[in-house]
């Protein structure tokens, strides 16, 4: 624990230090960013720190950044109603999503016959892999929507991979642009989580920070650190009872209402913001998207 420390102390001052403190600390709320924040204030206590409210947090990670005083807002052009009502439902993953939307609004015939047939419209396209519906697995870079998905672009409602560079992305990245600053982030290097992660705020670079990518931090570590700290992180990483229900912790936080990936879920993330907050839950499945309510788009996915 003490030399992931060290390093990770080292990398965050090597980055600070090289950009002469034109830096601040990218902060989410959740429990990662909150260690990171913990370290690099050990350093420098006057550090910034920016927190890009996407307006589909939990209401517990919300509460939670109100307590440091310190923290800087930046909000999305769009609210999550509204990305939803113009763009679609964010729905089974981020690269799927752009594939049905590019299936169902293509502009070029090309790309159109690639996501329904893949870059040569022949089985050499397919492996002998097959889905749990028995269907044809694409080879990976065929550039084909996976065909269980390919429903969805006749769908009335859209399905959309914006959410992320509209709700997240944008609205830091146009601060940070503004004030001519760099980002530290709290990228980790558990291999479950680091591919989404990269595909959020990209490849290490020049650009930005990531210490705990480099230095091999785990979650393990994480909940080490805080005890060794006494930190004590938003309510949702911990069991509790809510509403006469038992709220079962967290292991990770981010958009609640998102779609991505909840039909790999063995407990639908949503049952539990129903119990959690069941006005603003019912609110969420009421949104609509070319008449469709989200209730109903996720059903089609779920099914």
């Amino acid at each position: 624990m003490k030399e992931k420390i060290e390093l990770a102390k080292k990398k965050l001052i090597d980055f600070y230090q090289k950009e002469n403190g034109n830096v601040f600390i990218s902060f989410s709320g959740g429990k990662d960013s909150e260690v990171l924040l913990h370290i690099a204030k050990s350093i420098y206590p006057n550090i910034r720190v920016v927190f890009s409210n996407t307006t589909n947090e939990d209401k517990d990670i919300i509460e939670h950044v109100k307590k440091f005083k310190e923290v800087i807002w930046v909000h999305p052009v769009m609210n999550f109603t509204q990305v939803v009502e113009k763009h679609g439902f964010p729905l089974v993953s981020k690269d799927n999503a752009q594939k049905i939307y590019e299936l169902k609004h293509g502009k070029k015939d090309r790309t159109i016959a690639i996501r329904r047939y893949g870059y040569q419209n022949h089985p050499d396209c397919m492996s002998d892999k097959k889905d749990k519906d028995g269907g044809p697995v694409p080879k990976p870079g065929s550039g084909m929507l996976p065909i269980k998905w390919q429903f969805l672009a006749d769908e009335e409602f859209d399905v959309t991979h914006k959410c992320c560079q509209i709700l997240k992305k944008d609205p830091i990245e146009k601060w940070a642009k503004e004030n001519n600053l760099k980002p530290i982030i709290a990228l980790m290097a558990d291999e479950g989580k680091l591919r989404k992660q990269l595909s959020l705020y990209g490849s290490d670079d020049d650009k930005k920070s990531y210490p705990f990518l480099k230095t091999g931090w785990s979650e393990k570590d994480i909940w080490e650190y805080a005890k060794l700290h006494n930190i004590r992180f938003a309510e949702c990483y911990y069991d509790r009872e809510m509403n006469g229900h038992f709220i079962k912790a967290e292991l990770r936080t981010g958009c609640v209402f998102c779609g991505f990936g909840i039909h790999l879920e063995k407990e639908n993330r949503l049952d539990k913001q129903k119990l959690k907050t069941p006005k603003r839950y019912e609110k969420m499945m009421n949104l609509k998207n070319n008449g469709i309510t989200f209730r109903e788009a996720l059903s089609k996915v779920l099914r």
